[in-house]
């Protein structure tokens, strides 16, 4: 072996030898990490774990929590509502509109009289001037026989 061979073999680390692709013997240390110090790369990796789950979790989905709780809640109607044709179903979408108002409209228009105007849920118990023109944009009376507007159609 040369005078750097000898040299390497005076370290405190295991070596070894090895053949490379040109069948040369090379002297090769094999350095291992003692106990302790793999504890404690060990923590350090866990430690930066933690770290990245953190910084995604605050900067990242945190955002999107307190936007959506921030954000107050908004319900839109994409279409409108006939007030002699609607099932109660679709009366409940209305806004300020209940159960049980959802089911006195729907009473009205088949124990009393069809809705000629939109001003007519007036009539029902309940229903007041603020909760009917809340409801007032999403609402329209079509004809009895389903035929036609009147005078309360679309705006």
């Amino acid at each position: 072996m040369s005078q750097a061979h000898e040299e390497l073999r005076h370290l405190p680390v295991p070596l070894s030898v090895l053949d490379d692709s040109e069948g040369r013997k090379r002297l090769v240390a094999l350095v291992r990490l003692r106990d302790d110090d793999q504890w404690i790369v060990l923590g350090l990796l866990v430690c930066l774990a933690l770290c990245v789950l953190a910084w995604l979790w605050f900067f990242e989905f945190g955002k999107v929590n307190v936007a959506k709780i921030s954000d107050p809640l908004v319900r839109e109607l994409r279409y409108q509502v006939d007030l002699n044709h609607a099932p109660r179903s679709e009366l409940l979408q209305l806004p300020g509109i209940g159960a049980t108002l959802a089911e006195r409209i729907v009473e009205y228009r088949e124990e009393v009289e069809s809705y000629q105007d939109v001003a007519d849920l007036i009539k029902i118990q309940g229903i007041g001037a603020k909760k009917r023109e809340s409801a007032l944009p999403y609402v329209y009376v079509g004809d009895c026989r389903g035929q036609g507007f009147s005078k309360g159609d679309r705006e």
